[in-house]
């Protein structure tokens, strides 16, 4: 059944969490790659790789080249990233703890009140 047939039939499930991207508190580009990433479709070199359209050998991260890049991996795992997420939370005067996914981190994140500018 198509997304379209299940908002017409009213058994499509609205995401509240992957809604709240859409605040306008980033750039727009911005906000898209978010709401790509909480739907579990950014394009990362391992969700490349299962659609075939990336050899198996070239999914390690771009940043570390250590583990696969997976969405979760990129953007909240690597150490480079989780660098960056450190160092905005310290400018916002927080303490910010590694979640298991990006998805967990970013509802955490909104629940601090990072929602409204």
């Amino acid at each position: 059944m198509s997304e379209a047939d299940k908002l017409n039939n009213g058994d499509a499930t609205v995401d509240s969490l992957v809604c709240t991207v859409w605040k306008k508190i980033a750039p727009p580009k911005v906000e898209f790659m978010l709401w790509l990433a909480l739907l579990g479709k950014l394009n990362t070199q391992d969700l490349l790789t299962k659609k075939g359209i990336l050899p198996s050998q070239d999914n390690l991260c771009t940043f570390c080249a250590v583990q696969p890049e997976n969405i979760d991996h990129i953007l909240l795992q690597c150490q480079i990233s989780w660098n960056i997420w450190h160092k905005v939370a310290d400018d916002f005067g927080v303490q910010i703890y590694r979640q298991l996914s990006f998805r967990q981190f970013y509802e955490d994140w909104m629940a601090k009140g990072f929602h409204n500018p």
